[in-house]
């Protein structure tokens, strides 16, 4: 039988159905995320693509949090025996900014979910992420949501700190987004970060104007800020 993507069993990937779930420990609240095609039979498997912790406890055994990549998206660094597809990603504003914080995570969930589910004029698909992360060194990634203020000047000079090393990323706008801005876009994220060794990249459809561009990677330590 032909397979959706190679080793889609082991992944958990079922019949093209991704499963996103959102564990808050914020709001103490639990979602979950998938294709309007996907049957409701998808959900009893209880095999979960992508998992997003949101500020777990310190003492949370990361062992036994559910998913093939699993994400820990955190106010501040935590020490965590993190297990085989298991990443961190952390806030890099004040740790008592819990405003920001909150703003930051719910930014970095929207972005699993525009990257998997929306349409756009350049995509990318679950085997791109996997892609990217198969090429990260270790399991801390960073996640930066950098908006426009111009429509046509991409606004990576907000960018703070060192290069990238690998990106998942996207640019998101409205339905008039042309293919010129994913080019300048592309273009920016190679000049700015020499050293990357894996690059995926959308453009999707989104409710922003002037667009916004997403970021998550891992950092070139080679390269200091």
């Amino acid at each position: 039988m032909d397979r959706v993507l190679s080793a889609s069993d082991e992944s958990g990937f079922f019949n093209g159905c991704l499963v996103i779930v959102v564990s808050n420990y914020v709001s103490r609240t639990k979602s979950v995320e998938m294709s309007l095609e996907a049957p409701l039979t998808r959900l009893g498997l209880a095999r979960y693509d992508i998992h997003i912790v949101i500020d777990a406890p310190p003492d949370t055994d990361a062992r036994a949090i559910e998913g093939q990549h699993v994400f820990f998206v955190e106010s501040c660094h935590r020490l965590r025996a993190l297990g085989e597809g298991h990443y961190q990603i952390v806030y890099e504003g004040e740790p008592e900014d819990k405003e920001g914080f909150v703003s930051w995570a719910e930014k970095c969930v929207e972005f699993f979910k525009l990257m998997q589910f929306n349409i756009g004029m350049v995509c990318v698909d679950y085997a791109d992420f996997r892609t990217v992360l198969q090429y990260c060194k270790g399991r801390t990634l960073r996640f930066e949501w950098l908006p426009y203020d111009q429509y046509d000047v991409v606004p990576y000079s907000k960018h703070r700190g060192s290069a990238y090393r690998t990106l998942y990323c996207c640019i998101c706008g409205g339905a008039d987004s042309s293919l010129q801005q994913y080019v300048e876009f592309s273009e920016v994220l190679e000049a700015e970060n020499p050293n990357l060794v894996m690059t995926k990249a959308a453009m999707t459809i989104g409710r922003y104007d002037p667009p916004v561009m997403m970021l998550l990677g891992e950092i070139d330590e080679s390269i200091v800020a």
